[in-house]
This record gives structure tokens, sequence and C-alpha cells, in this order.
């Protein structure tokens, strides 16, 4: 799997971890993805991280382990995209 097999709104950044926004028009409802994700994520034994506000939360997914992205990122990542 590589990047352009993802949802279009991911990106590579610094050649070091996958990103994606995603954009909601509550709060509430962003609270309620980052809580699907993080669930997922313990599914996967893989955590990303979260930046939270108001109407978006936006992922980053990399491999702390070797600090850059693997196949396990990019499997989390369409996990990811499959709830959405």
């Amino acid at each position: 799997m590589i990047l352009k097999d993802l949802h279009k709104d991911w990106t590579i950044i610094n050649s070091q971890y996958l990103h994606r926004r995603l954009n909601f028009d509550t709060y509430a409802k962003t609270l309620n993805c980052v809580a699907q994700i993080g669930a997922l994520a313990e599914q996967h034994n893989h955590h990303p991280v979260f930046e939270v506000g108001w109407g978006y939360v936006e992922v980053r997914v990399w491999s702390h382990d070797v600090n850059a992205i693997t196949q396990r990122d990019y499997r989390l990542a369409q996990a990811i995209d499959d709830l959405s």
C-alpha cells in the first residue's frame, strides 16, 4: 500500500509521517471521530497523534520505533479512511 491508495486528503509531511485533517460541523462530531479512531488504534496497537479543535481533527501517523512511515501506518490510515 502507498499514499495513492489512501483518501486524497492524506499527505506525507517531511518524509516522516502521514497527515490528514478531517472537518466536522460540530465539536461533538469531532470528538466522536477521535473516539472512533482511538478505538481503531487500540485494535491495531498503533497510536496516532491528534490535534483537536472546534470542527476538526488532524491525525498524524508514523512508526515511532523506527521514526518513519511503514506499511503499518498505511494500514491504520486505510482503516481510518474506512470510518469516514
